[in-house]
């Protein structure tokens, strides 16, 4: 079973804004319970069950790149992770090459 150590950056669920990057404050499996502080310094006490959906991330995420071919690992919550932070202006509509008629909205 994997396990999450001190010092490395998972994404955690949120009904808000999807995905939340974090980095681990104590050592944990998932299903376990664990602690961990997002990057804006907020320290969050999971619950076991919370775990479960953790995912682990690669520190590369958390800069914006210009060409996302250059992430060592390409995910969903990269992607996501990457446009927020490249595109995030108030209202900001990106419309997704394969689904040209789905419109993403992220908002302040």
């Amino acid at each position: 079973m994997a396990q999450f150590p001190v010092g490395s950056y998972i994404w955690i669920p949120d009904e808000d804004e999807v995905v939340i990057a974090a980095k681990v404050e104590s050592t944990f499996s998932p299903g376990t319970a664990g602690k961990v502080s997002t990057l804006d310094g907020k320290s969050i006490n999971l619950k076991a069950g919370e775990t479960k959906e953790v995912k682990a991330m690669n520190p590369q995420c958390l800069e914006g790149v210009d060409d996302m071919v250059n992430f060592k690992e390409l995910d969903e919550f990269s992607i996501l992770n990457n446009l927020r932070s490249r595109y995030y202006v108030c209202f900001c509509f990106i419309c997704v090459l394969w689904k040209p008629y789905l419109c993403v909205m992220f908002q302040d």
